[in-house]
C-alpha cells in the first residue's frame, strides 16, 4: 500500500538543484554501415560492429570491401566515443589510421534519447572521407517479424569507381519463426530484380544470409542495416532503412541528418555549395531538418511545414533555412513494386520548384531518406538518415508546464529509466521547438483523447494555441481558427481538466472544456469532442453560451478572481467563481441540457461571503469540492456535493478542525488519485504554506509544506498542485512510485517545487526545475 504523506517537512530543507545528466547504462553494442570515399583504388563500403564500454572505449571489428577486391576484416578504426555538445559525438581513431580533419556525429545511444545516428569524417579540404549510419544492435528476441517488408536505400559500388544509389525492398518469408529467408527486390535503373536469400545464422539482431549478406536489426525495431560485401552475387554495397509503416505517423521536431545528394536538384534542395560537389556530381552534407505538424478538425492525415538548415550554420546560431516548404503523407511504392498491396506510408517534403523529397519514417523520431522527385517527374536518389530525440518508449516520465517571461510555453519532462528512481529533467520551448505563438497568462494542460498530453493557452489576440504530445511526437494547432464559428477570448483561459500526469483510476475524464469571456463580456466555451472519426481527438465545438441564453440566473455576473473548472464522468463541465459580492457561482452544462446554466451556490448551500479566488476539484467517485477563504475571518470554507446528496452543502474547515486561516489570493486545491487524497493549500497569516488534507484512511488532517524551508526559498504564490505516478520494477517485484508537488516561482523567476515522493524519506523537499533542466531538442 502506498504511504500516506505527512505534509510536514522534517528538518531544514534547502534548494535541491537537479543535476542535468544522461541516463547511462553502458556497455552499448552497436552497428554501422558506411561508405569510405577516399579508399584506394576506389570507394569502399563497410560494416562496423562494436561495443562502447562505461569508459567510452570502443572495441570491435570493421569489414571493408571495394568493387574489385575481396573484403577485409580488422579491428574497428574507432577506438573511443566522445560525446560533444548539441547531441553530437566524435571518434578517436586507432594508430595507423589517418585522423579526420573534422567530424560531425549525431548520437545514436538510446539512453540519450536517440534511436539512430549518423557520422561524417572529413579531410582538410572539407571533402567527406567516411559517412556512416549507426544504431544500437537489437537482441535476438526482439527481431521483428513483418511481411509488409523493409524499405531501404542502397549504395552499390560499380566498376570504374562509381556508386549507384537505388531503393531496395526486403521481405521476410511468411509464416516462419524463426526467420528462414528474405526476398530482396532491387529497384535498379534497368528495372526491378528480385532475389531470394536463405538465412544461415541468427546471432542477436545479426542475420547472415547464404550469399554472405549481413542483415542487422537496430533499436528500436523498425531500423534495418544491410551489408553485402563478399561480391559472390555481383553486388557490393550497403543499405539502411526502416520497417514499412502501415499507418501515417505524425513526426515533428528537430532532426540532424547526413545525406548524399546525387544530382543538381537534390544538391540545391539541401543547400550544397559548388566546392562541396564531387567529380561524380554527388555531395555529402550534414543538415538539420525541422518538421512542424498540426492537428485539425478532420480525419485527414496530419500535415505541416518544414525547414532545412546547414548543420554547421545551425550550430553556429545562424538560422537561415536553405529550403522551406510543406509536407504531407504519401502512399505508394518507391522500390519498383507493383500489384495489390504495393506501397506504404511515407512523408513527402515539397519545396521550391516542385521538388519533392520522400522520407521513410521510423518510430521514435528517426527517418531514412528516399528519392527526390523533380517537377518534371525525374528522380534523383538520396542516401542517408535523420534522427531526432524522443522519450524512450515505456520509460516513466512526468510533464510539468510553465510560461517564460517572453510568453513562450515551457514543458519540463522528468524522465526516469526503468528499474531506477534516478531522474533527468528536459526543457522544451513549445514555440521554438514545435510551432505556434507566445501566450499571455497561464498554460493549461490535460491528458486527453488518443492517449495524448495536451497544452493550451491564449495568444495576445485571444486565439487558443494548443499543442499535443504522444508516441508520434509533438503537434500544434490554433483551435480558434480551426473551429467553425469560434471567436477570441479576452482575459484568462479556464479549463475543466488540469491534470496531465495521472492516468486511469477513474480520474481525468476524456475530453476538455476550455472557457472564458469574449470581447463583449459573454461566457463562451470550447468543448473537445470524443469521436473516433476525428484524428487524434482534435475536434472541437464552439459554444457561444451566454449569447445563446443561459438558464438559472440568466446571465453571468462580473467574476472576480477567475474561474476554477472541473468535469464529471458523465460528460458534464463545471466552472466556479466569485461575483463582486463574494457569492459563489456555478456555470455548468451536462449532456441532455439544451443550454448552459448559472446557479448561486452561496444561496443554496449557505456558503458565507468569500474573498480572493476559489479552487475546485473532482474525486474519482465524482465528488465535487470548491474551497475558498471567508471574507470576514479567512476561515477555509468548502462547498461540496457528492452523488447521492440532494443539494450542495458548505463546511467551515478552520472551525471544525481548529486549523489555520488561509489567504484567499493564494488558495489552490488538488485531488491525487493514486494516493486518494484531497488537498487544500494556501498561505497562513505568517506566510507559511499550510495544507488541509484528507484521505479515505486518515480523514481530515492539517500540515505544513514549508515548515523546514528557509523563508527566502519558499515558492512564491500563485501556486498550483500536481501529482503523478509511474511503474517501476525493483528487485524483480512490481512497484508503483508516485509524487505530488506544489509549483511556484522563486524571486529569480525560476520554476520551483515543493515535492513529496513515495520512495524517499517522508518529507517535502525543494527542487529547482529551471536550474536543473537541459534542452529537450539539441
Amino acid at each position: 500500500m502506498a504511504r500516506t504523506p505527512n505534509y510536514a517537512a522534517s528538518g531544514p530543507v534547502s534548494a535541491e538543484p537537479l543535476e542535468p545528466r544522461s541516463l547511462l547504462s553502458a556497455p552499448y553494442d552497436f552497428a554501422a554501415v558506411g561508405i569510405r570515399l577516399d579508399a584506394t583504388p576506389g570507394p569502399a563500403v563497410f560494416l562496423a560492429e562494436g561495443t562502447i564500454d562505461a569508459a567510452s572505449a570502443i572495441t570491435g571489428s570493421m569489414t571493408l570491401a571495394t568493387e574489385s577486391g575481396p573484403e577485409t576484416t580488422g579491428s574497428i578504426d574507432w577506438t573511443r566515443y566522445n560525446r560533444a555538445p548539441r547531441g553530437g559525438f566524435t571518434f578517436t581513431t586507432q594508430g595507423g589510421f589517418t585522423p579526420y580533419a573534422s567530424q560531425t556525429g549525431t548520437q545514436f545511444i538510446a539512453d540519450d534519447r536517440w534511436s539512430l545516428g549518423t557520422f561524417t569524417g572529413r579531410a582538410g579540404d572539407g571533402s567527406v572521407r567516411d559517412m556512416a549510419i549507426l544504431s544500437e544492435s537489437m537482441p535476438a528476441d526482439a527481431i521483428p517479424h513483418t511481411f509488409e517488408g523493409f524499405e531501404l536505400q542502397m549504395a552499390r559500388l560499380t566498376p570504374g569507381g562509381g556508386i549507384e544509389y537505388f531503393p531496395l525492398l526486403v521481405r521476410a518469408d511468411a509464416s516462419t519463426s524463426p526467420l528462414t529467408g528474405f526476398t530482396f527486390t532491387y529497384d535498379l535503373a534497368s528495372g526491378p530484380q528480385s532475389v531470394h536469400h536463405n538465412v544461415v545464422s541468427i546471432v542477436g539482431g545479426r542475420i547472415t544470409l547464404d550469399d554472405g549478406q549481413v542483415v542487422i536489426f537496430a533499436i528500436p525495431d523498425g531500423n534495418m542495416f544491410l551489408a553485402d560485401l563478399d561480391n559472390s552475387d555481383g553486388i557490393v554495397g550497403i543499405a539502411s532503412g526502416r520497417m514499412r509503416a502501415n499507418l501515417p505517423l505524425a513526426m515533428s521536431g528537430t532532426f540532424r541528418a547526413a545525406v548524399i545528394a546525387t544530382g543538381p536538384e537534390s544538391r540545391e534542395f539541401f543547400g550544397a555549395r559548388i566546392d562541396e560537389t564531387r567529380p561524380d556530381g554527388t555531395a555529402a552534407l550534414n543538415v538539420v531538418v525541422r518538421l512542424f505538424s498540426s492537428f485539425q478538425n478532420t480525419s485527414a492525415p496530419t500535415q505541416g511545414t518544414f525547414e532545412i538548415f546547414r548543420q554547421d550554420q545551425w550550430d553556429a546560431g545562424l538560422r537561415e533555412p536553405v529550403t522551406i516548404g510543406t509536407w504531407a503523407f504519401g502512399f505508394g511504392s518507391i522500390e519498383g513494386e507493383t500489384g495489390p498491396g504495393a506501397g506504404n506510408f511515407h512523408i513527402d517534403l515539397t519545396g521550391p520548384a516542385g521538388r519533392r523529397v520522400t522520407i521513410l519514417q521510423t518510430v521514435p523520431q528517426a527517418f531514412a531518406f528516399g528519392p527526390l522527385t523533380t517537377a518534371g517527374g525525374g528522380t534523383e536518389q538520396l542516401f542517408g538518415a535523420g534522427s531526432g530525440q524522443a522519450m524512450v518508449t515505456g520509460r516513466p516520465d512526468e510533464f510539468t508546464s510553465d510560461v517564460g517571461s517572453d510568453g513562450h510555453p515551457l514543458i519540463y519532462i522528468d524522465s526516469r529509466p526503468d528499474q531506477s528512481t534516478d531522474q533527468a529533467i528536459y526543457r522544451l520551448d513549445l514555440v521554438n521547438d514545435v510551432a505556434g505563438e507566445p501566450i499571455v497568462g497561464e498554460l493549461t494542460s490535460w491528458f486527453g483523447p488518443g492517449g495524448g498530453r495536451y497544452f493550451a493557452g491564449l495568444s495576445a489576440t485571444g486565439e487558443i494555441q494548443a499543442w499535443r504530445y504522444d508516441l508520434f511526437g509533438w503537434a500544434y494547432m490554433n483551435i480558434t481558427r480551426a473551429t467553425p464559428g469560434a471567436h477570441a477570448i479576452i482575459g484568462d483561459l479556464f479549463a475543466t481538466l488540469r491534470d496531465i500526469n495521472i492516468v486511469g483510476f477513474g480520474i481525468g475524464g476524456t475530453t476538455q472544456t476550455l472557457a472564458g469571456f469574449d470581447l463583449s463580456g459573454n461566457f463562451v466555451a470550447y468543448r473537445q469532442l470524443l469521436d473516433d472519426s476525428i484524428a487524434f481527438g482534435a475536434g472541437w465545438q464552439f459554444v457561444d453560451a451566454e449569447h445563446n441564453g443561459l438558464d438559472g440566473l440568466g446571465d453571468v455576473p462580473v467574476i472576480v478572481g477567475g474561474l476554477s473548472g472541473w468535469d464529471a464522468t458523465w460528460g458534464a463541465a463545471h466552472f466556479a467563481g466569485l461575483d463582486t459580492d463574494g457569492d459563489l457561482l456555478s456555470i455548468w452544462w451536462a449532456p441532455g441540457m439544451a443550454r448552459w446554466r448559472v446557479d448561486n451556490l452561496s444561496a443554496s448551500a449557505a456558503t458565507p461571503t468569500l474573498a480572493g479566488q476559489v479552487t475546485a476539484l473532482r474525486t474519482t467517485w465524482d465528488g465535487f469540492q470548491i474551497a475558498g477563504s471567508a471574507a470576514a475571518n479567512g476561515h477555509v470554507i468548502v462547498t461540496w456535493w457528492a452523488p447521492g446528496r440532494d443539494a450542495w452543502e458548505s463546511r467551515d474547515m478552520t472551525a471544525e478542525l481548529g486549523g489555520p486561516t488561509l489567504s484567499g489570493a493564494t488558495i489552490t486545491s488538488h485531488f491525487n488519485s493514486w494516493q486518494n487524497t484531497m488537498n487544500i493549500v494556501g498561505s497562513d497569516a505568517a506566510g507559511e504554506i499550510r495544507v488541509f488534507w484528507w484521505s479515505s484512511w486518515a480523514g481530515w488532517n492539517i500540515g505544513s509544506l514549508s515548515a523546514g524551508t528557509a523563508p527566502e526559498l519558499v515558492p512564491l504564490a500563485p501556486w498550483r498542485m500536481v501529482s503523478t505516478f509511474w511503474q517501476v520494477s525493483q528487485n524483480d517485484s512490481f512497484s508503483l512510485d508516485s509524487s505530488q508537488s506544489l509549483l511556484g516561482h522563486n524571486a529569480d523567476g525560476d520554476l520551483v517545487r515543493l515535492v513529496w515522493r513515495s520512495y524517499t524519506p517522508d518529507s517535502w523537499t525543494l527542487d529547482n526545475l529551471t536550474g536543473g533542466a537541459f534542452p529537450y531538442f539539441t
